[in-house]
């Protein structure tokens, strides 16, 4: 009887060590260990797609993987199914990415791999998220925690359940999981402390510390050694615009390297001066890059999204636009209400859009006459509503 061998991590070392070298960002070793003639040609396949992922080419790592199709190495699939799951998450494609990740919990359940385990229940609790689902993505954190071995793995449950407080408006309890967190430092390497510590402020910002979250901040922007330098220089920047008002100014070579960060600071750059053309066009590669974040019109997709530095600058432009536009309080509210969608540079929620047409603070009992107001004013204009948030679908252009 012939006897079945399950092929595990153990079987793929010289991969590992390159995905190891990959994952802590040391590329001129990784580059070198990709060349490895003791590779096979799916091992080296499969690196290729993780430094697809890791210079953010998802179509590509996408279309790589696919076309491998299965192969004769249990743990060689299940990581080419943990490589589709994050792409797919990335790319809005969530349903596919849960069957994805089913698989890969599969096959890394075959090989016995913890470490494998440990990120498909981790990555599964993260798709659930697109579906509200916060019950399953609890049990999956918990069975994500069940596979830990490390502190960083630790640190990650610890990040994620501070994000879902922080989305169920827990704000005491998200700070409290970050402030656990940061208690490992002396079990972490200086640049995973400094990435928590990214972290960290990005949940402040999102709770409504912004002071605290910038203290931590300007700490981070005196570090030459963490990976997510562009991300501490932009958002302290966007903070400090926040604060004192003023314009972005060029963005420095490091923010310029980083694609994400710069897309976001010449978006700011371009709304503050009036480049409405120039804005649309960046928001439209932004929208590309992360259709799960953003999409046409300035719209911005996920609510804790617009509690980001970015998020809470781009709605800062906006008001003051509004405050900045002249005698526009004494049109009707009909007038008033698509004044303040034709000179939107974002797309506005209904709370904020009752704030500004009846000047008082938001409160439920506006809803009823929000309502009958959208219904008349889509009898003068295309007004769009898409996931609870308002645009004219065509605008003047005002920015020639």
């Amino acid at each position: 009887m012939r006897t079945f061998k399950v092929r595990t991590i153990d079987d793929h070392p010289h991969y590992v060590t390159a995905r190891k070298a990959l994952h802590s960002e040391d590329l001129v070793r990784f580059k070198k260990l990709k060349k490895n003639i003791e590779l096979s040609q799916e091992e080296k396949k499969v690196l290729i797609a993780r430094d697809f992922i890791h210079k953010q080419e998802w179509n590509k790592a996408l279309e790589l993987i696919e076309k491998m199709g299965m192969i004769n190495s249990e743990y060689l699939n299940a990581e080419m199914y943990a490589i589709k799951t994050y792409v797919l998450q990335i790319l809005a494609r969530p349903e596919e990415a849960l069957w994805a990740n089913q698989r890969s919990l599969f096959y890394y359940e075959l090989c016995g791999d913890q470490e494998g385990l440990f990120r498909s229940h981790y990555n599964r609790a993260v798709t659930l998220e697109r579906f509200q689902q916060f019950q399953l993505m609890d049990f999956h954190y918990q069975e994500a925690r069940k596979h830990t071995h490390s502190p960083h793995q630790i640190i990650h449950i610890l990040k994620a359940e501070a994000f879902i407080q922080c989305r169920l408006g827990q704000v005491d309890q998200a700070i409290a999981r970050i402030k656990e967190a940061l208690t490992f430092e002396n079990d972490l390497e200086k640049t995973h402390f400094d990435n928590l510590k990214t972290v960290a402020s990005e949940i402040y910002i999102k709770a409504g510390k912004i002071k605290m979250a910038k203290q931590i901040l300007e700490e981070l922007a005196a570090s030459k050694i963490n990976p997510e330098r562009a991300r501490v220089l932009a958002e302290l920047k966007m903070l400090e615009v926040l604060q004192d008002g003023t314009k972005m100014k060029e963005a420095p070579s490091t923010i310029k390297k980083n694609q994400e960060w710069y897309l976001k600071w010449q978006t700011i750059q371009a709304l503050q001066t009036g480049e409405g053309e120039k804005a649309q066009e960046l928001w439209n590669k932004l929208v590309k890059k992360y259709p799960a974040l953003f999409s046409k019109n300035f719209l911005i997709l996920d609510p804790l999204e617009e509690k980001t530095a970015f998020g809470l600058l781009l709605k800062a432009i906006y008001r003051k636009e509004s405050q900045e536009g002249g005698n526009h309080r004494s049109l009707s509210k009909v007038d008033h209400l698509l004044w303040l969608l034709e000179n939107s540079p974002i797309s506005q929620r209904k709370e904020d859009l009752i704030e500004a047409v009846w000047g008082e603070a938001y409160d439920p009992k506006f809803d009823a006459r929000f309502y009958k107001l959208i219904q008349r004013a889509k009898k003068i204009s295309d007004v769009e509503n898409v996931g609870g948030v308002y645009y004219l679908k065509t605008k003047t252009n005002k920015s020639a």
